[in-house]
């Protein structure tokens, strides 16, 4: 698959809101980003923006400049203003909506970092530690931990009647879902006898990490399961033959999880990630993953692509500021929006972290040589927040996570076709 394949499959698969009544909902979810949400406007703004996704850009501004006038409090107002205006190429009009949401909203970090690219000063990154407490504080949250823990009670579901087991984790990180499926069996029955993991990440320190905390949880099964750890070290997209081959050289993969992974993978490189994922022929693959389109097929000037953005970083603050204050909340933001140069400002072929709606998943997923299985509703129990989670609208996937019946988070079963 070539770029323009890539790009093609997207475009045919991606989920655009084109109608006033699909977008009034996500302003509704939008407006939790903001420390007093403010639901004024909003039907007026959903009209405004079916305009400019249907690429009437100047009627969009229109409405948008009235709005903006007459709901001068109300942040979403401006920054889709800035968002039409910038498309249509009026910077000077651009920066000035954007200099009104600062004053309104002066806590906004979208708002922070489109300053320092229109001042063309550089997005100052974060460290790899402030990252890791980023992912942390979500992880705690039912927004990442019911998809981990969905997934692992796949990876679970699929083993516990084998005596011997071999599971591949892909992005492995610290290990902590193959410490959770050694958690599952402790507590719950099974027959498994042997587990053979396999971790695949391009961080050493991740591998290593892995290592420990799986070996010593497993020394809790002693003598009921042995568990054993072989660490890959590269990404799933760029591992050849023969490192392919080694993975299964000791016995076939019954089962392969890649969850909150392949995101990271950028544009066509993903099918590559999945032909490779593919020829491991894995029994199970469970993928769990982000069902957004802020894919580098959408250029960063664009008003879809700045509407994803809100949508993405709205869920996250939403359910933050659960546990955490809102400045907090949108601390976190910041940090995701800072990597890789500044993702928000970036050219879209740098961008970093590529989501990808559900759908255009199943279709990379079914081009690669995976037939879809639809995953059974009864996984559900294995999540932290059953009602945060659920059977989703189509019978393909299950929504690992949701909230007012949006599904930011999904997953995907797939079974070599």
């Amino acid at each position: 698959m070539n770029r323009e394949a890539f790009e093609r499959l997207v475009g045919e698969t991606a989920y655009h809101l084109t109608t006033p009544e699909a977008i009034l909902p996500e302003l509704e979810r939008q407006t939790l980003y903001h420390t007093e949400p403010r639901r004024e406007a909003l039907e007026g703004l959903a009209d405004a923006l079916a305009r400019a996704f249907a690429g009437s850009l100047g009627e969009a501004e229109r409405l948008l400049a009235g709005l903006a006038s007459q709901y001068r409090e109300q942040p979403l107002c401006h920054y889709y203003l800035f968002a039409v205006q910038r498309q249509a190429g009026d910077v000077a009009a651009a920066k000035k909506s954007l200099g009104h949401l600062g004053r309104i909203d002066p806590g906004d970090p979208m708002v922070d970092l489109l300053h320092l690219h229109f001042a063309g000063q550089p997005i100052p990154g974060i460290t790899e530690e402030l990252r890791l407490a980023n992912i942390r504080k979500l992880a705690s949250t039912p927004f990442l931990k019911n998809p981990y823990q969905l997934a692992v009670g796949a990876i679970f579901e699929e083993i516990r009647d084998l005596e011997q087991a071999r599971v591949l984790d892909v992005g492995v990180g610290s290990g902590a879902q193959m410490v959770e499926l050694l958690g599952l069996l402790q507590r719950e029955p099974h027959r498994l006898r042997r587990l053979d993991i396999v971790g695949v990440d391009f961080v050493q320190q991740f591998l290593e990490t892995a290592g420990r905390n799986i070996l010593a949880r497993a020394q809790e099964l002693a003598g009921r399961v042995t568990v054993s750890y072989r660490p890959v070290q590269g990404r799933i997209e760029a591992l050849d033959g023969a490192a392919l081959r080694a993975i299964t050289s000791d016995g076939p993969l019954d089962a392969a999880n890649a969850s909150i992974a392949l995101h990271e993978v950028p544009g066509e490189a993903k099918w590559v990630a999945l032909q490779n994922l593919r020829a491991l022929a894995p029994g199970r693959f469970v993928l769990v993953e982000w069902n957004y389109c802020l894919e580098n097929v959408l250029p960063e000037t664009g008003a879809e692509f700045l509407f994803n953005v809100r949508r993405v970083v709205a869920a996250m603050v939403a359910v933050l500021r659960e546990r955490y204050p809102v400045v907090e909340a949108r601390d976190v933001v910041r940090g995701w929006l800072s990597q890789a140069g500044g993702q928000l400002t970036c050219p879209a072929l740098q961008r970093q972290e590529c989501f990808l709606d559900a759908a255009s998943w199943k279709a990379l997923l079914e081009a690669s040589g995976f037939a879809l299985r639809p995953p059974d509703p009864n996984l559900l129990k294995y999540v932290e927040r059953p009602d945060r989670a659920g059977t989703g609208p189509e019978p393909w996937y299950l929504a690992a996570y949701q909230d007012q019946r949006a599904a930011p988070i999904t997953l995907l079963e797939g079974v070599p076709g």
